[in-house]
């Protein structure tokens, strides 16, 4: 199987020799054809007997590769725990670290880039879909926070009646 957990594995068998016509029995039981489909990974036993009584026994090993896998999504913090410096800013940075499938791996993120790593971003939830040479895929998501808005409150002042008062 081409992805980790798929039954997309077949198995077809050519039959040389003996006499014609044969009978195959399949352990686990997957059918009784040469050709059987729709497996997972593991391994598949086979009996076949000719028109004979004559018979011959071969096993097969379906693999698959390990699981593809965003292992994290980081993002550098500044000071006071903000993934953006300033309220407004789009200097954050999303990092990606994936393993698993087939490499190599194409990266689409839900803001349109196709690199591993998003950079110069703003405050938003960013989803990202690994997708290995198989068509497998591994997804996550982010969210970039940033401080609040600078502001100020003014405190009223009296203002003095003529030059020179205090």
């Amino acid at each position: 199987p081409p992805c980790f957990g798929d039954l997309l594995g077949s198995i077809d068998l050519g039959v040389f020799g003996g006499t014609n016509t044969f009978a195959y029995s399949w352990t686990p039981s997957v059918g009784t054809t040469p050709s059987v489909s729709n497996l997972s990974a593991g391994t598949y036993c086979v009996h076949i007997t000719d028109s004979n009584n004559c018979a011959f026994d071969t096993c097969i090993t379906l693999t698959e590769p390990t699981a593809l896998v965003i292992d994290s999504l980081r993002s550098p913090v500044y000071p006071g725990g903000w993934n953006v410096s300033c309220n407004g800013g789009t200097d954050g940075n999303i990092f990606s670290y994936e393993h698993g499938g087939t490499p190599s791996y194409t990266n689409y993120w839900s803001n349109g880039d196709t690199t591993q790593n998003t950079l110069n971003v703003s405050v938003f939830t960013y989803y990202l879909t690994v997708t290995d040479m198989h068509g497998c895929t591994a997804t996550d998501s982010i969210t970039i926070n940033e401080p609040q808005k600078i502001s100020t409150t003014v405190t009223a002042n009296v203002p003095v009646s003529c030059f020179g008062d205090s």
